[in-house]
């Protein structure tokens, strides 16, 4: 009798447990519906005051010298700073840019900037910033225990977790 009334009593509490769920998805599902447009509202009236003009671009310019890859970016102003690598090295590199009417960006010539720590610290280049001060910084360090390049995966067993900001 009593393992019957337990089943019983679980039997109730499951069967309203589901009716309380399929009551909250029904309003939640009525509410989202009728804020949509509400929000949809919102969105509209403060773009109206917001001028742009939509304009694509889809030439390619690489700033860097000729064997390298960007993988970072900042910038203040007109001045870009880039990150990347040359065959494993890492490079920094300063350069101007303007763009014109025409929409197409013109780059300056690219100046080439020497890492003058000590190792480990100049193994990798993880990010370059732009600061509120206009100045650049730049986070290098050693490489990551595990990293890739020249589509190979190496390790770095002396990994420490060293690293510095210029």
């Amino acid at each position: 009798m009593k393992k019957a009334l337990s089943m019983l009593l679980v039997l109730v509490l499951v069967v309203s447990l589901l009716g309380c769920g399929r009551q909250t998805g029904e309003s939640a599902e009525t509410e989202a519906v009728e804020a949509a447009p509400q929000a949809q509202n919102t969105a509209e009236e403060e773009t109206e005051n917001v001028e742009t003009e939509l304009v694509f671009y889809s030439k390619k310019e690489y700033p860097m010298p000729a064997g390298c890859s960007v993988r970072g970016i900042a910038r203040i102003g007109h001045r870009l700073m880039l990150s990347g690598y040359q065959d494993g090295v890492p490079k920094l590199a300063l350069t101007d840019y303007e763009i014109p009417e025409g929409g197409v960006p013109q780059f300056g010539e690219t100046e080439l900037l020497a890492l003058d720590i000590q190792l480990p610290y100049y193994e990798s280049v993880y990010s370059v910033t732009a600061g509120g001060d206009g100045c650049f910084y730049v986070l290098a360090g050693e490489h990551a225990p595990i990293y890739m390049r020249g589509g190979e995966i190496y390790t770095n067993e002396d990994y420490q977790g060293r690293t510095a900001i210029l």
